[in-house]
């Protein structure tokens, strides 16, 4: 009788040990993409009355060079670093809203040294920037120009999420124009989300899934797609208070330049790692890259992003 009573306990904690730790809660940083609604990947909501506060701090370093033939149409060599405010609250009937609020800084950087032995030394793939001067600041298409230093509020952007059945849940989310679409700090448009999010656990391991699309509304950005699909998977090793975390993240293009490199599908891999500081704190690192460390399955991104997030539950 005692195992009986032992093992769905043990399940039960299980699910919940995977539901804390999630995860990572990051989106693709690439500058022409920030400026756009995207809705990161989240565990289990909140309880009813229950809130959480927490602080995102992200850089991610770019650099590119395209064109199909000709001029060069596409290039981006920058680092933007961004600060994320976000709100949680768990409502009646199953249900949680979000509010966030980032700050935006797009300057030449600091990375660009930890970036050519990091390709040259860890994963061996050429970044192509040796004979380019580190330090530049320059985001430019030839619909759109040229963009340089910014510093900014964001986009004020906000969704609410719905408990399903079998640990499923869907999420409406919308971003107001709030930021500066000559900057590429904001789009200039209204744009709105939906998507749908499901997890499944055995023992430590848990997987996570998401599918959504986001409709990007009229914006100050020239070329900028209607629709775009978003979606996600992510493997969490969880052992009691700590979680690692193996994610990709695909989407489309938020503009379309005519570029097929810049225009071909947005995918990342995230490598994160989670910890329950206590009953309210969890901190969360992660590392980001692009395509060249799994060229099989990564595509467009930012060389690399590195991000930390501290949230704290009361």
């Amino acid at each position: 009788m005692k195992r009986f009573i032992t093992l769905p306990v043990i399940l039960m904690q299980a699910v919940a040990l995977g539901d804390d730790l999630g995860p990572i809660s990051t989106r693709n940083h690439r500058a022409t993409s920030l400026p756009f609604l995207r809705l990161e990947p989240r565990s289990v909501i909140l309880k009813r009355n229950e809130r959480e506060w927490s602080i995102g701090f992200t850089v991610a370093n770019d650099f590119r060079q395209l064109s199909n033939t000709g001029p060069l149409a596409v290039e981006e060599d920058q680092e933007t670093k961004r600060l994320d405010l976000n709100f949680r609250k768990g409502l009646a009937g199953a249900k949680e809203l979000h509010i966030a609020l980032p700050m935006v800084l797009r300057d030449g950087g600091v990375l660009d040294g930890f970036i050519e032995w990091w390709h040259t030394a860890v994963i061996r793939f050429p970044t192509g920037r040796s004979n380019v001067p580190r330090g530049r600041s320059i985001v430019f298409d030839q619909r759109n120009g040229s963009h340089g230093d910014a510093l900014g509020i964001g986009d004020v952007s906000g969704d609410m999420t719905w408990n399903l059945p079998h640990r499923q849940k869907i999420r409406l989310g919308v971003k107001l124009p709030t930021g500066n679409p000559n900057g590429l700090i904001g789009s200039g448009g209204l744009d709105l989300a939906a998507d749908w999010q499901g997890s499944w656990t055995s023992g430590k391991w848990t997987l996570h899934a998401q599918a959504g699309a986001v409709f990007q509304g009229r914006s100050a950005l020239k070329g900028a797609r209607r629709l775009v699909d978003q979606e996600s998977l992510a493997l969490v090793y969880s052992n009691r208070s700590e979680g690692w975390v193996l994610q990709l993240q695909g989407e489309a293009s938020p503009l379309i330049t005519g570029v097929d490199a810049s225009d071909a599908a947005h995918r990342t891999l995230t490598m994160g790692y989670k910890k329950r500081l206590n009953d309210q704190r969890t901190l969360e690192l992660f590392l980001t890259e692009d395509r060249d460390f799994v060229s099989a399955v990564t595509k467009v991104g930012p060389d690399l992003t590195l991000g930390a997030r501290l949230s704290v539950r009361f």
